[in-house]
Parts: C-alpha cells; sequence; structure tokens
C-alpha cells in the first residue's frame, strides 16, 4: 500500500483499540468517527488522524473500522457512553425516556441526534409492546424501536439539559421531562 505501514486485523486486537478510544474526548471520539465515515482514502484518513495518534495506531483504527465496522461502530458506542457517563453528558443516539399521567402512565421515548455543550437535539422515536398484560394494548410493556422516528411527531425538539441529584433530564415541555433510558422494558397504562 504505497509504503504505508498498516497493521492486520490479525495482528490488532480489540483491546488496543479500546486503550486508544479511552484516551480520548467525546469531541475527539465524534471527530475520529467523522473522519472514518468520510470517503477519503486511508492515507487522507490517517493524516487527519495524526493529530491524535501515532501513524500505527491511526491506521490500525481505520485498518479496524474497515474490516469490522459493525463491531467497531458497537466499540465507539459503548467507549462515548463511558466518557457521556464520566462527564456526565447527553452523547449522540442516547435514548431518553418520559412518562405522562398520573392515573395513566403513556411513555415516549426519544433518541439524541445531536449535542452542544448546554443542548440536546432529539427526535421521538416509535415504540413496540414486549408485553401485553391486559389483551388489549392498555398494559403493556414498552420499549423504544432505535432509529425508527415517529412519523407523527418527527420533529426534531432542541432543548437544555440539565442536572439534578446528579441525574441527567431534559424538558420536553411544562409537564413532562425525559431521563437516559436505562434499557429494560418500560410499563405504560393507558387506562384512565
Amino acid at each position: 500500500m504505497n509504503n504505508i505501514i498498516t497493521l492486520k486485523t490479525t495482528e490488532f486486537s480489540t483491546n488496543i483499540v479500546k486503550d486508544l478510544l479511552k484516551k480520548v474526548s467525546l469531541d475527539e471520539l465524534n471527530f475520529i468517527l467523522n473522519v472514518l465515515n468520510t470517503k477519503s482514502t486511508s492515507k487522507q484518513k490517517n493524516k487527519k488522524l495524526n493529530t491524535l495518534f501515532s501513524k500505527e495506531e491511526s491506521f490500525a483504527l481505520i485498518d479496524q473500522y474497515e474490516n469490522q465496522l459493525t463491531n467497531f461502530t458497537a466499540l465507539t458506542k459503548l467507549t462515548g457512553k463511558r466518557l457521556s457517563k464520566t462527564e456526565n453528558l447527553p452523547y449522540v443516539n442516547e435514548i431518553f425516556t418520559a412518562d405522562l399521567g398520573y392515573n395513566r402512565n403513556i411513555i415516549t421515548f426519544y433518541q439524541v441526534v445531536k449535542v452542544s455543550k448546554c443542548s440536546v437535539w432529539i427526535k421521538e422515536l416509535d415504540k413496540k409492546i414486549t408485553k401485553n398484560c391486559d389483551g388489549y394494548n392498555q398494559q403493556t410493556y414498552v420499549r423504544p424501536v432505535e432509529n425508527s422516528y415517529n412519523k407523527n411527531n418527527g420533529t426534531i425538539l432542541m432543548r437544555r439539559f440539565k442536572q439534578y441529584n446528579g441525574t441527567l433530564y431534559v424538558n420536553i415541555n411544562n409537564y413532562s421531562y425525559a431521563k437516559p433510558w436505562d434499557g429494560q422494558d418500560i410499563y405504560e397504562d393507558s387506562l384512565d
């Protein structure tokens, strides 16, 4: 490859990528993903990544990314989650959940599409029923369908995020707020 040093995937373990990604900030992680997702050649990508890594490390990241795109994406998501939780900031693709009601409990899921230092841009997600408790879909357990934005209300909302007692939350409107989803199915009750 034109006198370029590359490391084969067999010589390069995922643990080294994890170690490299643990050293970077959330902004640097987003920069890395943007570089890797461009349609540039490996040499061009390497030049951009040389601001953060050595030539060998840059090519190792590129090689790992190109050969195992799915695994690398999952790995960077996990690293992004770790960095965000450390800094207690939302991150792109994080899912938030909001509930509405006192007797009724209507669940809405949102996915983060953009983050700044103080604000977050979110879109409402579709949800799916995982367990039907009453047979009429009025008392159910639900979970989000990732990346399937709600067609009825697919607008992007820009909101400030805040913390209360160490928990991150986003005000959806004056009667509802969203907090990070814990990955578990959530009980929804639409009975009045």
